[in-house]
């Protein structure tokens, strides 16, 4: 499945490794939860990013000790309807601090990619007919906003002289 960014189609090096398959020593690779908690350390040592894949009805606290050593968190939402997934972007900026790659995989549609930026969403594992052209042009007409966000160019900041990112938007 293709990944997006906000410039386009990137070119995805994480490796999703099934509950119980034997983890490649040098690959990135993207981890249950379930797996990371019944393993522990086993699974996390050695040099090689990791990524867990998460649920967006997920505990996000639990992920505190982890995310040091998180490279990607994935965030499956159970449907475009389930609006936990912004929440649980905002979560992990602002009041976590994670700095990795925060990624949404499954059910959403174009429409919802401008916010999921607007949250700290920075990829999106999209199906093949998901329309990526629509997006693009989403991405482009919502460039600035009025309200403040995690990522965001605000349009108010920029108009009185301060930086486009204003005070709160960690």
């Amino acid at each position: 499945m293709p990944v997006l960014n906000t410039t386009g189609v990137i070119e995805d090096n994480w490796v999703t490794v099934e509950d119980g398959a034997p983890i490649p020593g040098s690959t990135p690779v993207v981890l249950s939860w379930e797996r990371i908690t019944a393993e522990g350390e086993a699974v996390l040592a050695g040099n090689a990013p990791r990524g867990v894949v998460i649920s967006s009805d997920f505990e996000v606290a639990k992920l505190l000790p982890l995310l040091p050593r998180l490279g990607l968190i994935v965030v499956r939402p159970n449907n475009f309807k389930d609006g936990r997934m912004f929440s649980v972007g905002r979560l992990l900026r602002q009041r976590y601090g994670f700095n990795g790659d925060l990624r949404v995989q499954g059910e959403f549609i174009p429409d919802q990619v401008p916010f999921l930026v607007r949250c700290g969403f920075t990829t999106f594992d999209v199906p093949p007919t998901f329309d990526i052209a629509a997006t693009q042009r989403l991405l482009k007409n919502f460039a600035f906003n009025y309200q403040t966000g995690v990522a965001d160019r605000n349009i108010f900041a920029m108009r009185h002289g301060k930086p486009e990112r204003l005070a709160g938007n960690a």
